[in-house]
């Protein structure tokens, strides 16, 4: 029974997540694990006694418990297992605690044969509870498909792939149809991408690669000695800005700018000796500098030469950083903001708790910036914008809004299940105020795009689709099909919903 679970375990998640319905294969994926990972537990840590593996059944249960109840937990286990190579998604999900049902069916099937002597050759049976403990724990940790990069928008187009397809695409952001599909090993596997000038960068491990989107030619191709690049990038328009984790001789991480050339221009040590960073927490530039996280320290560079212009100590551990106005904002473990003065590099102000923990999509930063010098957090169920300056309350959104993602003038929010579809809103950052509220008939669990220049919002709700609407009206543009490489365009002729496929070469 423990075998049959582990295969069900490794097929369910390795072939059949992506293809079926996203709420069976998550339940299957619990079921089976909560069979196969009390006998691991027992058997990794050398369980003889009763009360020993009870507490094996126990403690699977509570560590599914955690992930599905709470957001702070399931965003710890991803940073855990992103630190030893295994990017994980965890979805908080409270409905999967049905699958606790199979802990007591585990234990009825499975500690009646635990007590029996195992049949066969001494030797016979010592291999197979190795490829037992290995296959085990492989099915078991390996069980979260890495979601593909974040969508990125660039002018007149959008550069997306599916999480079940190779080739990246890119798209019209007016009509929908494919314009190119870049299928290089290098685009299309997981890492950071960003766009200049119409080139597609994409950074991963120890390489950056340039791919120009008219004709997907390859441009640029920059690999580094000694540096082992995190899943991060920004840019100041001139130049790339990495970030390394620590790799070679250099036992601390570095900031690393690499020119449109291919050639790198300089290379700053931070202060932090981290493996792997959330991509949110990536360098910014601001007020003519690179700002960046690093430990407890916020760290400014010249953006030319890297040169440190400042650093601002907290002493608490710092996760990310934002940009408002002449001021730079980061945010530590606690959600406490330390706001800090971009050009002398002093504390202007701490406090203002925001809710980190419960209202945000994937990885993004769970607060927002405008133009004029604000921070838009939350407060409980609703958006607040505070003045960057004097903390001064600007303006008070509406409420029940679960989850957000941030653009410099709008933000779309999630605002829960209305009669036939979910709600979501689109909230002025101006002034706090809804420009309108629709039942959109998108469910996504990656974070929505806010792509304001090219006037859309663009929904990644399943693993085959992407759906973009009408940032002014919140009606429905386009449907690009990832499996097909083609847009599916949605109209309506009187009370009928017309879909229709259309082929490209």
């Amino acid at each position: 029974m423990w075998w049959v679970a582990l295969a069900l375990l490794i097929v369910n998640d390795h072939l059949l997540k992506g293809w079926g319905p996203g709420w069976l294969t998550g339940k299957l994926s619990d079921l089976a694990g909560l069979v196969v990972a009390p006998a691991l537990i027992a058997t990794l840590v050398r369980v003889h006694s009763r009360s020993g593996l009870v507490g094996a059944h126990v403690g699977a249960g509570v560590a599914l418990a955690a992930i599905n109840l709470s957001e702070p937990a399931a965003r710890a286990v991803e940073v855990v297992m992103g630190s030893i190579g295994l990017p994980w998604r965890i979805w908080v999900d409270p409905t999967d605690l049905v699958a606790l049902l199979a802990l007591p069916l585990a234990w009825r099937w499975l500690v009646p044969g635990m007590r029996q002597p195992k049949p066969g050759h001494p030797r016979a049976v010592w291999a197979l509870e190795r490829v037992g403990l290995v296959a085990g724990a492989v099915g078991s940790m390996a069980t979260s498909m890495a979601p593909p990069p974040t969508v990125v928008v660039a002018p007149g187009r959008v550069i997306a792939q599916g999480w079940t397809s190779d080739p990246v695409y890119v798209v019209d952001t007016a009509s929908g149809d494919r314009l190119q599909e870049l299928s290089a090993p290098e685009v299309s596997a997981s890492g950071a991408r960003i766009v200049v000038n119409g080139v597609l960068y994409s950074v991963r491990g120890t390489s950056v690669f340039g791919h120009r989107l008219s004709d997907g030619a390859e441009v640029l191709d920059y690999a580094a000695d000694e540096a082992y690049f995190h899943s991060l990038a920004a840019t100041d328009g001139h130049r790339l800005i990495l970030v390394s984790s620590p790799s070679g001789g250099h036992s601390m991480e570095r900031v690393i700018a690499v020119g449109f050339d291919g050639k790198a221009q300089w290379s700053a040590a931070l202060p932090s000796d981290q493996n792997w960073r959330d991509p949110s927490a990536k360098p910014i530039v601001t007020g003519g500098l690179v700002v960046v996280t690093a430990g407890d320290e916020v760290v400014a560079l010249d953006p030319t030469g890297g040169e440190r212009r400042w650093t601002y100590k907290a002493g608490v551990p710092l996760q990310w950083v934002v940009g408002a106005g002449r001021f730079v904002t980061a945010v530590d473990e606690a959600g406490v903001l330390h706001t800090i003065d971009a050009v002398s590099g002093r504390r202007a102000w701490l406090g203002q708790e925001t809710n980190m923990a419960e209202v945000r999509w994937a990885n993004e930063k769970p607060i927002g910036t405008t133009d004029d010098g604000a921070l838009v957090l939350f407060r409980g169920d609703r958006l607040v914008a505070i003045d960057a300056s004097s903390q001064a309350i600007r303006w008070q959104g509406p409420k029940g809004i679960e989850r957000v993602t941030f653009g410099r003038r709008y933000a779309i929010a999630s605002l829960g299940e209305g009669d036939a579809h979910s709600r979501y809103g689109l909230v002025d950052l101006r002034n706090g105020k809804l420009v309108w509220v629709r039942e959109l008939d998108v469910s996504p669990d990656m974070a929505p795009v806010i792509a304001e220049q090219e006037g859309l919002v663009l929904f990644q709700p399943s693993f085959e689709e992407l759906v973009a609407f009408e940032v002014g009206s919140g009606e429905r543009r386009w449907t690009f099909d990832f499996d097909d490489g083609a847009p599916v365009i949605v109209g309506q002729i009187g009370g009928q919903l017309l879909v229709a496929r259309r082929s490209v070469y």
